[in-house]
């Protein structure tokens, strides 16, 4: 995979992407977040849930007010792989912000059927967090997808629960820490 880079201005809106964004879009069965429906629009909209988004925006105010970059590593996991990725914000001289996300490390694993897209659904929703991609099972309690799985007997029900994204304590706790951080 290759390093992925997009800018943003100063009111937030995506201005440019690079083919590696189209690339990834693609292999994560997203080839409508091509440059049509990204460029010209809000970073924001693209961010699920909105304690990430506030988090998110947290963190690039930081960025601009002391035009330092902040690197922290995240998770952008597949159906049937774990990635462990970087990604850097890094401020621009017209107010505007560059990400630059790149792969650290792939896992492969056994397709974690509660990921894959185009499942049918039930009602009921199962939180995952936004950044580190664990699953909560119980309050307070995150775990690894195939941990919730067991857990929580998904495959034994009808319909696997639809996903809503959230952040767990740890991510948060994290986040928070970027975006309050003092330069050294």
């Amino acid at each position: 995979m290759n390093t992925i880079r997009y800018r943003v201005n100063a009111q937030d809106v995506v201005v440019e992407i690079n083919g590696a964004w189209k690339d990834f879009a693609v292999e994560n069965d997203q080839p409508s977040l091509g440059a049509s429906l990204v460029l010209g629009r809000p970073i924001w909209q693209f961010i699920a849930g909105m304690e990430l988004r506030h988090l998110y925006e947290l963190v690039v105010a930081r960025v601009r007010q002391k035009g330092e970059s902040v690197t922290l590593p995240f998770r952008c996991d597949a159906p049937d792989s774990r990635r462990y990725m970087e990604m850097s914000i890094r401020p621009l001289p017209d107010n505007g912000v560059e990400y630059e996300t790149r792969l650290l490390r792939l896992e492969q694993r056994p397709v974690a059927g509660l990921l894959a897209a185009g499942n049918e659904r039930s009602e009921s929703l199962l939180a995952i967090c936004s950044w580190c991609k664990r699953v909560q099972v119980t309050e307070g309690e995150w775990v690894e997808v195939e941990e919730a799985v067991s857990r929580l007997d998904l495959f034994q029900r009808d319909l696997l629960p639809p996903i809503t994204h959230g952040i767990c304590p740890d991510c948060r706790a994290t986040l928070m820490q970027a975006a309050q951080a003092n330069p050294g």
